[in-house]
């Protein structure tokens, strides 16, 4: 199985038959109108290490797989979705670069700050309470995905 088959099988059991998952992306990213996720084979490691060191703080959750709770993250926008929230992010994240392209804030700040954005809490707080709920099947997922 591909990488992209296996993580669409596990949605597609899991969470919700209607959600496509490809891997033609360099991020985790995510179209709303069509459903679809975009997992990276190789995600950008401090990008990841960022999310994940997020979650310790705000969460105190150490144990969760980087990958999965990616991909879970990027369900989570499409089962948390609130158009109102996705507008107010947008104006928010244009706030943000105009501080971080002024060096007002380090890239730490400006992402902790995007975490923090409504729709991306929503999104993560689905994430972590699917894998908290199904933490064993996650975890063999990880596995899967990661060796």
């Amino acid at each position: 199985m591909t990488f992209t088959s296996i993580i669409q099988q596990f949605i597609q059991k899991n969470i919700d038959e209607y959600i496509k998952v490809s891997s033609d992306c360099e991020c985790f990213e995510c179209d709303l109108e069509e459903e679809i996720i975009y997992i990276p084979i190789e995600a950008n490691k401090e990008d990841t290490d960022m999310f994940m060191r997020f979650i310790e703080q705000e969460y105190k959750e150490y144990e969760l797989n980087p990958t999965v709770i990616g991909i879970l993250h990027e369900v989570g926008h499409i089962m948390m979705y609130d158009e109102d929230l996705d507008k107010a992010r947008e104006i928010a994240v244009l706030r943000m670069r105009l501080n971080f392209n002024n060096s007002d804030i380090s890239l730490e700040e400006y992402n902790f700050n995007y975490f923090k954005l409504p729709a991306e809490l929503n999104a993560t707080i689905w994430a972590i309470d699917f894998y908290r709920n199904n933490r064993e099947k996650c975890n063999k997922l990880g596995v899967m995905l990661n060796g």
